[in-house]
């Protein structure tokens, strides 16, 4: 999954940019598959997804610039060994590499 985020400024609490999940907050694995929030005050990108069987697996992005479009990538990838590796990039720089020892498919995502 590949997004642009250009924020224009910062907001007390977390700010909710984009979400992929089955439909609750973070109740069963996969709600969060994944989510993203601004850190509150800042520009930090908040990144969860459920990763080795961890509901809500988190990665806080160094802040990013103002009213400029920074790339966000959030992938898995299976690997030549058949294991899957979750990376998350931001700008073009990886800030999360790691293997997925508890991939998995999931149907009727729902998008906020």
């Amino acid at each position: 999954m590949s997004v642009e985020i250009k924020p224009t400024g910062t907001e007390t609490g977390w700010n909710n940019v984009f979400r992929m999940g089955l439909g609750g907050d973070i109740s069963v694995y996969g709600d969060r598959n994944p989510a993203i929030w601004f850190d509150g005050d800042s520009t930090k990108l908040h990144i969860a997804s459920a990763v080795n069987g961890n509901k809500n697996y988190a990665t806080t992005s160094d802040p990013i610039p103002q009213n400029q479009w920074t790339k966000v990538e959030i992938y898995q990838t299976r690997q030549n060994d058949g294991s899957y590796k979750f990376m998350v990039s931001v700008g073009g720089d990886v800030i999360r590499e790691i293997t997925n020892t508890d991939p998995r498919e999931f149907t009727d995502v729902k998008v906020s």
